[in-house]
């Protein structure tokens, strides 16, 4: 019972340093590219519907799709 008492203090403790300290600075952007097939292929649909969702739902991270050769050139 003291045990996870003590890990939840400790969480929220975490959380709240965490917060104060991410107010006020700017979202620094990233750009990822994701290596699909080609674009009349599966996996280009896939990796470009991937890249919108995460873009859409990560703040400060912009994804792309990238047509390239997939299995062939593994």
């Amino acid at each position: 019972m003291l045990k996870s008492k003590t890990i939840l203090v400790l969480v929220l403790a975490i959380s709240l340093v965490m917060g104060m300290f991410g107010f006020g600075m700017a979202a620094e952007r990233q750009f990822v590219a994701i290596a699909t097939g080609g674009t009349g292929g599966t996996y280009y649909p896939l990796g470009g519907a991937l890249a919108q969702m995460l873009s859409n739902y990560v703040e400060g991270l912009i994804v792309t799709a990238q047509s390239g050769n997939a299995s062939v050139a593994n």
